[in-house]
């Protein structure tokens, strides 16, 4: 009974061209739900504090306005969030589009950094795990707190290869420091790292 059951396992396995496809489809279905949601939902207080922000005609200005409390988040959000914003017509899937590409750079770097410990499918699993987590809600908001986790997993995914090149160790700071400029709050997690 017992190697039927290792036989039937294995046969079910996921290699790794079946599971990046999976991922790849987990991602898309994602990335597609959340962009639909963004535009259905309207914006809230803290949303509207970030688009008034965006709206500022230049970075000076929007200093100036962080300097005067509008808001406690550090500057760099709010260029990112106003670049994408010009990339994309609608307002609200334009200001949310860096919350979604936080959430997918998340579930793909945390199957990445557990597909080298554990099965493909354990992968995936642990991977779309994500999406039962508070951090799926913010997806689709115009703040940055997605995009903070997405920098912090490219920093951890980048932290686990350290051994394989010492460029990683440059990538860690990197994305920690990106982490941080979105986020102040980021600083908390440097101590994992040292």
């Amino acid at each position: 009974m017992r190697t039927t059951l290792l036989r039937l396992a294995n046969r079910t396995e996921f290699g790794p061209r079946s599971s990046i496809a999976v991922l790849l489809l987990i991602l898309l279905a994602v990335g597609l739900c959340s962009a639909l949601h963004t535009v259905a939902k309207p914006f809230w207080y803290d949303e509207i504090c970030t688009v008034i922000l965006c709206r500022l005609q230049s970075a000076l200005e929007i200093w100036k306005a962080l300097n005067n409390a509008a808001d406690t988040n550090p500057p760099v959000f709010y260029l990112v969030a106003r670049l994408t914003r010009r990339l994309v017509s609608d307002d609200h899937l334009g200001y949310r589009l860096p919350s979604i590409l936080g959430l997918l750079g998340t579930i793909f770097c945390i199957y990445v950094i557990l597909s080298r410990r554990v099965t493909h499918l354990s992968a995936l699993v642990g991977a779309t795990f994500v999406l039962c987590t508070p951090l799926a809600d913010y997806a689709y908001e115009a703040r940055p707190y997605a995009l903070v986790v997405g920098c912090i997993s490219v920093a951890i995914l980048a932290w686990q290869r350290i051994d394989d090149s010492r460029l990683y160790s440059l990538v860690v700071a990197i994305s920690l420091a990106a982490a941080v400029s979105l986020h102040y709050y980021a600083i908390l997690v440097w101590p994992a790292f040292l």
